[in-house]
Formats: structure tokens, sequence, C-alpha cells
């Protein structure tokens, strides 16, 4: 049985230059026992950590970050958050947009969007007090991504515009 273990991934030296790997890929750091490269190694675990023990999602500023990508990324959260029966329902929540918008840019993401998601959700017979839930665990999964710095905030307070 593997050993778990709680500890960040160490540093470690190949050819005279610091390396870690997280989550499977293998990122430089610099020449080995340099600032830069101690610096580099603390900024990316305090990262790691602070993103549930993964690797921030899209460090591209330039690539816009999919709607599918923030749904999911609250979704992470929510797993280690809330109980079962809440999961269940953000899990049902997110999945109309995911299917609908899921590789359009997150930005785009806006109040006409989510009336349609509502629209969908009326049509598959899901009651208003259910419907109105649900788009509150959107919203929510849309703050959590500007949060965490994957979209603007301006995307949060247009889908607030839009009433139950």
């Amino acid at each position: 049985m593997p050993r778990l273990t709680t500890r960040p991934p160490r540093m470690y030296r190949d050819r005279g230059r610091a390396y870690v790997k997280i989550d499977g890929q293998r990122i430089g750091l610099g020449r080995w026992g340099s600032d830069e490269a101690r610096e580099t190694y603390d900024r990316l675990i305090a990262e790691w950590l602070a993103n549930d023990r993964r690797l921030p999602a899209n460090t591209d500023e330039n690539e816009p970050v999919p709607v599918a990508e923030v749904l999911t990324a609250f979704w992470r959260r929510a797993r280690g958050r809330y109980s079962t029966a809440k999961v269940s329902a953000i899990k049902q929540a997110i999945q109309i947009p995911r299917e609908l918008y899921g590789s359009e840019p997150a930005e785009s993401f806006g109040p006409k969007r989510l009336a349609v998601v509502r629209d969908q959700m009326l049509a598959k017979g899901w009651s208003r007090g259910y419907v109105n839930e649900a788009c509150g665990w959107i919203r929510r999964a849309f703050r959590y991504g500007a949060a965490h710095e994957l979209i603007t905030s301006s995307v949060c307070s247009q889908l607030d515009m839009l009433k139950g």
C-alpha cells in the first residue's frame, strides 16, 4: 500500500538546474541553489496549496478560460466543502451550462445565457424553487472563478442582474 503524505513536492536537481514535479508536470525553477529558484519554488507551492493541491488551471493570461473550467473548479471545491446532497444538486445545476456553453469563454457568459440555462431547467420539469437554487449555484461558481482570478468580477455582477 502506498505511503500517504501531506508534504509538498520537493525541489530536485538535474544537470545544475532546479526542478519540481507537480501534477505530473516537470517545472523548471532556474539554476540550482539560486535565490531565483527558491523564490519560484515557494511561489509555485503556495499557489498549488491555495488551489487545493492542484496547479492553477490556466496560467496563460491571453488565453480565455472556458465556462467548463470555471464550473469544474467550483465543483471540485464544493466536493470537499458541502454535504453529499448539496454536491449532487451542484453537479446537476452546473451540468446544463457545461453542456450548452462549456467550450465558450467564461467572460462571455452573461445574463442572457443564464436565462437560456434557466429556461432549459424549466423545460426539464424542474420546479421554480429548484431552478432558482440551481441558478444560485451557477452564480456562486462564477464568483468562485472571480475570487480565484479565472475571470473578472464583472461577469459576476452581470449575472446578478438576472432575477429569479
